[in-house]
């Protein structure tokens, strides 16, 4: 019962957090506000007992991608606004949360033994895992066998991410001049 009550206030918390960020006058602010809610959502997976979902969340959602923004920051001229897309930007947040919610609503409690994600795939790993792989942990056989694939994306897209923040962060900013 009181996941449910900490979702809630998450989902909350996470709804105010939008609302700041399209309503932000600052850029700067929104990139801040937009880093928080990419935080949000790392602790909400790990909440979920999802932890390579959660830091890769925080280093690719949080990390990389602020480094970006404030990278391309730097690069905007000091009054730049974009006060013209404040009222699309509320209808496709409004829209997006809408339906969101509609289906989070309609899936099945965290843990629900009867969930479908529950029956299939879980019985066949406890039972041909060791025999399919070789190997004796049933974690790292789903994740060097049956994920591997999957595993190696979500590293390339680490790595892909890493190698643009090292790329944007590595130049120098055309507006400033040379001083020798």
């Amino acid at each position: 019962m009181i996941e449910q009550y900490l979702d809630i206030l998450i989902l909350t918390i996470a709804f105010c957090m939008s609302v700041m960020v399209i309503r932000s006058k600052s850029l700067l602010n929104t990139v801040i506000m937009a880093t928080a809610f990419s935080m949000l959502c790392a602790f909400t997976y790990l909440l979920m007992k999802a932890p390579d979902v959660a830091l890769t969340e925080a280093a690719v959602g949080a990390c990389a991608t602020t480094c970006i923004l404030l990278a391309v920051l730097r690069l905007l001229p000091k009054d730049t606004q974009l006060h013209k897309w404040r009222f699309v930007s509320l209808i496709i947040f409004v829209i997006l949360f809408m339906i969101l919610s509609y289906f989070t609503i309609s899936i099945h409690p965290y843990g629900d033994i009867n969930a479908i994600t529950n029956k299939g795939p879980v019985e066949y790993y406890k039972k041909s895992a060791s025999n399919d792989t070789g190997l004796l942990s049933l974690v790292n056989a789903i994740l060097a066998s049956y994920r591997g694939f999957d595993t190696f994306g979500e590293i390339v897209v680490i790595f892909a991410a890493g190698l643009c923040v090292i790329l944007i962060l590595g130049t120098k900013n055309s507006n400033t001049k040379d001083e020798t």
